[in-house]
């Protein structure tokens, strides 16, 4: 498992470009180690359906391996560190009024 300390052979920021976006997810996030499997889900359907190059599938699915296990290593480190009262996940109807109010704010604001 990568961490902050010691990063995994796919660290997003070791192979990030000085300017390429990127989006972190903790394991204090109760919603991380479901994010991380969907992600997982979704690479493995895209190699299922030839959307990557055969010479590059090992190597994805060394990601998703890498992937899956810092899924579980997520869930055992907030069980290990008794995260009391973690926030719910919103629900599917709370995410969609987020996001209509995020598209109804005027462009070049942030929250």
């Amino acid at each position: 498992m990568g961490t902050k300390a010691n990063p995994g052979p796919f660290d997003c920021y070791v192979l990030a470009r000085d300017d390429e976006p990127m989006f972190t997810v903790i394991a204090r996030d109760p919603m991380m180690p479901v994010l991380v499997r969907l992600w997982a889900d979704i690479q493995l359907a895209g190699m299922a359906s030839g959307h990557v190059p055969d010479d590059q599938v090992g190597r994805e699915c060394e990601k998703v391996a890498e992937a899956l296990k810092v899924a579980r290593d997520a869930e055992a480190w907030r069980e290990a560190h008794v995260i009391t009262n973690p926030p719910q996940p919103p629900s599917i109807e709370d995410t969609g009024a987020m996001i209509e109010a995020a598209n109804r704010r005027p462009k070049g604001r942030r929250p």
